[in-house]
């Protein structure tokens, strides 16, 4: 082999573009291991913090809070939980319905849908008991508190 000025020029070019490699190697994992990894660190345990602390099973909140325990309201009770509950029965398997305990984002918009299923038999029942639709909005500002877990009460 020899060393003219032609292959020692190529092999100046071999030697430059893989440093030049390992430089930009080197700051990828720079910009991973200092930047997008302790974001996807940061996103996954809001993730799993949210699933840990949010609302865990939606359908038994609103049961409780409104059919059980010292301050019943019968009308709420009879009025929008039952409705909903029944609307829930008739589209969705026991086994669904189970489940909402481990998705509550599931569990929300599974009461969204049956609330909008119901609504005119809620405000209707409503009517018929003597309350106005403004009840019906304290409800659902009262859901979305459960869901937010916290409460202006």
């Amino acid at each position: 082999m020899d060393f003219t000025a032609e292959n020692f020029t190529q092999l100046m070019i071999v030697i430059i573009a893989l440093v030049a490699a390992l430089i930009v190697f080197k700051l990828i994992t720079r910009i991973i291991f200092k930047i997008i990894l302790p974001i996807l660190i940061v996103l996954i345990g809001g993730y799993f913090a949210y699933q840990y602390y949010g609302p865990g099973n939606l359908i038994k909140d609103i049961t409780a809070l409104y059919c059980e325990g010292s301050n019943v309201d019968e009308v709420k009770c009879e009025c929008f939980v039952k409705p909903i509950i029944v609307d829930m029965e008739s589209r969705l398997t026991a086994q669904q319905i189970l489940d909402f305990e481990n998705d509550p984002i599931k569990s929300t918009k599974e009461l969204y849908i049956s609330y909008e299923n119901k609504k005119d038999e809620i405000n209707l029942c409503f009517e018929s008991k003597g309350k106005s639709n403004s009840i019906v909005d304290d409800m659902l500002k009262d859901v979305k508190d459960l869901i937010y877990g916290f409460s202006s009460k």
